[in-house]
C-alpha cells in the first residue's frame, strides 16, 4: 500500500512538472560584473546587468543582458572619446549583449524595432569589444555568440518588450 502511494505521488509529481514545459516563460534575473582593467591598471569596480530569457517550454529562443551605464563608470573608458560623446547626449544609456536562437519568432530584429519605437538607437561599440571580450564575465557567460551593442535612449522612461504569447517585460 505504501510503495503504490509513493508511486502515485511520483507520477503525479512528473506529469505536473511536465505540464509546466508547455508553457511560454519569460524569466528575469540580475548579474553582476566585477573590476576591469583600465589604461594598464586593475580598478576594483561593479557593472549591474539585467538578464531577460525568452523561453518556450525548455528552449531559450532569446536572451537580453542589458547594463545601464554612466559618464563615471570606469566601464565608461572602454569607450573612444567619439563613442563617449555619442552616449553622453543620450537620457541614459546601455550596453547590451543580445542572443537569438535560429528558426524562432523572437529576433534581433523583432527587439530592435520595439527599442527603436521608443526613442532607442543602437551604436556598435566597436572599440569597447576588446575589453570586454578579455574580461572573465565574457567568458563566463559564454557570450561569444552573442550581439554586443550600446544603447542610446532619448529619454528615461521604462522601456517595454511585449513578444507575442508572452508576458510583457518592463526595463526600468
Amino acid at each position: 500500500m505504501i510503495l503504490k502511494t509513493i508511486m502515485t505521488l511520483m507520477l503525479l509529481l512528473i506529469i505536473s512538472s511536465c505540464g509546466r514545459l508547455s508553457h511560454n516563460l519569460v524569466n528575469s534575473d540580475k548579474m553582476i560584473m566585477r573590476d576591469a582593467r583600465i589604461n594598464g591598471e586593475d580598478v576594483k569596480t561593479t557593472l549591474n546587468w539585467n538578464r531577460y530569457q525568452w523561453f518556450a517550454q525548455a528552449t531559450m529562443h532569446y536572451d537580453l543582458l542589458l547594463a545601464q551605464m554612466d559618464k563615471d563608470s570606469p566601464y565608461f573608458q572602454w569607450f573612444s572619446p567619439q563613442t563617449q560623446k555619442d552616449l553622453l547626449a543620450c537620457g541614459r544609456f546601455f550596453i547590451s549583449a543580445k542572443y537569438a536562437f535560429l528558426d524562432t519568432a523572437i529576433s534581433h530584429g523583432n527587439i530592435r524595432n520595439q527599442f527603436i519605437e521608443q526613442g532607442v538607437e543602437e551604436i556598435v561599440p566597436t572599440d569597447f569589444l576588446v575589453p570586454f571580450r578579455s574580461h572573465y564575465f565574457f567568458f563566463r557567460y559564454a557570450l561569444n555568440r552573442y550581439k554586443i551593442v550600446a544603447l542610446c535612449q532619448k529619454g528615461d522612461k521604462p522601456l517595454k518588450l511585449k513578444v507575442q504569447g508572452y508576458k510583457e517585460v518592463t526595463i526600468p
